[in-house]
């Protein structure tokens, strides 16, 4: 008469822990990599719609904010801000001391590949003159590669310290759009 078995062999156990383990290998970067892609995808979207309040800032004062001295300060450290002490995109929050001016946004959004603590890490906003405006994300590198207008302006120009998927998920260089 023949026993009856009750359990699993250690081989048989040992291939089921290799199957497991390798399906993970293959699942975990390709979650990772999914993760960057939205996070991409969601700057873009965020930095188009700022453009976009960028604009209508401008019809509605006649230009557009100013640049503020550091890219990721959107007071005159006060607190807390009011229309008097904003400057860059916080206008887009407190525009001017008048009560009929309408509000843009209800809070500048922060870039989610800046993880400065201090002063805020917001997405970085460059002027030329009242012409023209840069905005810029740090980008999966989380480095702050583009400091100034003109180096956002030739980074367009000619793609260097620009983000660039088909360069891996976790390419050099910063997001960035250039308005109007």
């Amino acid at each position: 008469m023949m026993k009856k078995r009750n359990g699993f062999t250690l081989p048989e156990l040992l291939i089921v822990a290799a199957i497991v383990l390798i399906i993970m290998a293959i699942l975990i970067p390709n979650i990772i990599a999914a993760r960057i892609r939205a996070k991409v995808s969601g700057v873009r979207s965020e930095m188009g719609s700022i453009a976009i309040m960028l604009e209508d800032y401008k019809i509605d004062n006649g230009g557009y904010p100013t640049q503020y001295t550091s890219p990721d300060v959107i007071t005159n450290n006060t607190n807390p801000p009011s229309p008097d002490n904003v400057v860059g995109l916080g206008k887009l929050i407190y525009p001017t001391t008048s009560d009929s001016t309408p509000v843009y946004l209800s809070t500048v959004p922060k870039d989610p590949f800046n993880e400065n603590e201090d002063p805020g890490g917001y997405y970085s906003y460059f002027t030329s003159g009242d012409a023209l405006w840069a905005l810029v994300s740090w980008g999966p590198d989380k480095d702050d590669d583009i400091k100034s207008y003109a180096e956002a302006k030739t980074a367009i120009d000619d793609g260097t310290k620009m983000y660039n998927q088909e360069n891996g998920i976790t390419s050099d260089g910063d997001i960035v759009i250039i308005g109007p």
